[in-house]
């Protein structure tokens, strides 16, 4: 009897402690779907979810509230849809890690130990590093300078060239856009420029767009395999090996353009930012516990230089279009923001960074743009490097922490009738003057704020002025202009793209 009596305790425990290991979620953490073993919570996403039609984070929102919780395998995340939960949090040391994912950073550093690399998904002291160094680097090269606003005005002149060949005619901005915001950015990098025709210059585009919109598409996936069969998500995620080819190619990109730099090399009078970090490896060579020594040095040059292309191009090009759509719909808006461009800069004239402040209402507009495009509408994720208690509730240590931006920028009790274009959200009609929001976060905010910041709003507002400067956008007959909102918009990776459009461009006289 005793024996039985054993082994039914022993069986009672077992089954207790695997219930709480495997099926139960810790104390206090947020409201959210149940949790399976090996497999989470993904068999209680509805069928919206799990076909697309529905973003998790907005379902997990309207579900559970403006915090959270569920299981990718057995990783907890939790989500955010709350400004002020958001900046709360994001203040937090212990929220500012990246998550750990292993197969992919393995396959895109080529490290046998997986190890984060660069800007965007290193973390603690390595992050650190990279970002002090990064933001000095890109400030003495002349962020807030004249030199970098000559060199992106000299971008617009020539994409503008490039747009005159086609006035009149019906034409897709995507490709053109990316060219120039691209050349923009591998000049300030590397020191080379390219005619926007140059087919060498439309390869690297083609590149970087191509792995963006991959990169992180298979990321849900990914997570769920490395935290079940790591060994196994190599093989199993799609579209792995064509991530794997692409990352080659663009180290291979980056390495030629290495190496042209090392014959050259003067490290009392650096050209760019490649030459900035061969000298801070160099000045790494006796301190091994340094990311910027040796092997590892040359890794992280490429890791932060592609963090830079995949921060400061895309993104900036999606702004415009989405900017360029929304005048579309509302060509009042347009001719508006014309009108006081001619009246502060004068006709013929080039627009400075200078002239920002003096031109009100195109910034309300430009803001409005950003707060209805939202071009990542989830931001980068975050990854708890402790227990942090949050508004009652314990976000785990390891746990993916994800900002529903969408929302945020979305929600009706601060922005009333949210899918509205209207930029008087940030414009006073009364005082004629500019009106900041600080709910408007696009760039994320906290410690992890996007490092592209400054680069991407100089580079938005001169391309958006210089534009309308020189043409007038006008809906393509016969083609209905796609709905904006918080529906609209094609979600690939961690992008909110502007759905596909054409558009008829005419030379303002």
């Amino acid at each position: 009897m005793l024996p039985l009596l054993l082994s039914i305790l022993l069986i009672s425990v077992t089954s207790i402690w695997l219930w709480k290991k495997l099926v139960a979620k810790p104390d206090k953490f947020p409201p959210g779907p149940p949790r399976l073993p090996l497999i989470g919570s993904l068999p209680f996403f509805p069928a919206q979810v799990k076909n697309g039609k529905q973003k998790m984070s907005t379902w997990m929102q309207e579900t559970f509230g403006p915090i959270s919780g569920l299981y990718l395998g057995k990783r907890p995340m939790v989500i955010l849809s709350d400004f002020d939960l958001i900046k709360d949090l994001y203040k937090k040391h212990e929220a500012s890690g990246r998550p750990k994912n292993k197969p992919f950073h393995e396959n895109r550093f080529g490290s046998p130990d997986g190890s984060q690399r660069g800007l965007l998904q290193s973390s603690g002291q390595e992050w650190q590093e990279q970002r002090r160094f990064t933001m000095k680097q890109l400030k003495d090269l002349g962020f807030g300078k004249s030199s970098m606003e000559d060199m992106i005005n000299e971008e617009v002149a020539k994409l503008a060239q490039l747009l005159e060949k086609d006035v009149g005619k019906e034409m897709s901005m995507n490709l053109k856009l990316n060219l120039s915001i691209v050349n923009a950015l591998w000049y300030l990098l590397t020191g080379e420029h390219f005619a926007l025709e140059d087919p060498e210059l439309q390869a690297i585009v083609a590149k970087f767009d191509s792995l963006l919109r991959l990169e992180i598409k298979n990321t849900p996936f990914s997570i769920l395999m490395e935290g079940w069969m790591p060994k196994l998500a190599k093989f199993t995620s799609p579209g792995f090996k064509h991530m794997k080819d692409l990352f080659t190619d663009i180290k291979d990109l980056v390495g030629k353009a290495l190496v042209d730099h090392k014959k050259t090399y003067d490290p009392d009078h650096p050209r760019d930012f490649m030459d900035m970090y061969l000298a801070e490896i160099d000045k790494s060579s006796n301190a091994p516990d340094s990311s910027f020594h040796g092997t590892r040095g040359e890794e992280s040059l490429v890791s932060t230089m592609l963090d830079l292309f995949l921060a400061g191009t895309e993104t900036t090009s999606s702004s415009l279009l989405w900017s360029i759509l929304f005048l579309l719909h509302h060509p009042e808006v347009q001719a508006r923001v014309q009108r006081e461009i001619d009246e502060v800069v004068g006709v013929g004239n080039q627009v400075s960074l200078e002239d920002r402040a003096l031109l009100p209402y195109t910034n309300a507009v430009l803001m409005e743009s950003m707060r209805m495009a939202t071009i990542v509408p989830s931001a980068l994720p975050h990854a708890a490097t402790e227990d942090i208690q949050l508004n009652g509730y314990v976000i785990p240590k390891d746990s993916v922490i994800l900002a529903n931006l969408l929302h945020v920028h979305y929600d009706p009790t601060y922005w009333p009738n949210p899918d509205e274009f209207n930029p008087n959200r940030f414009y006073d009609e009364a005082t004629r003057t500019f009106k900041q929001n600080e709910r408007l976060i696009p760039f994320s905010i906290g410690k992890r704020y996007c490092l592209g910041q400054s680069l991407a709003e100089k580079e938005y507002f001169l391309f958006f002025t210089g534009l309308l400067q020189r043409f007038t956008f006008e809906p393509a007959p016969g083609s209905p202009l796609p709905k904006i909102g918080r529906d609209s918009g094609v979600v690939v990776g961690i992008l909110r793209n502007a759905p596909l459009y054409k558009t008829i461009l005419k030379v303002r006289q």
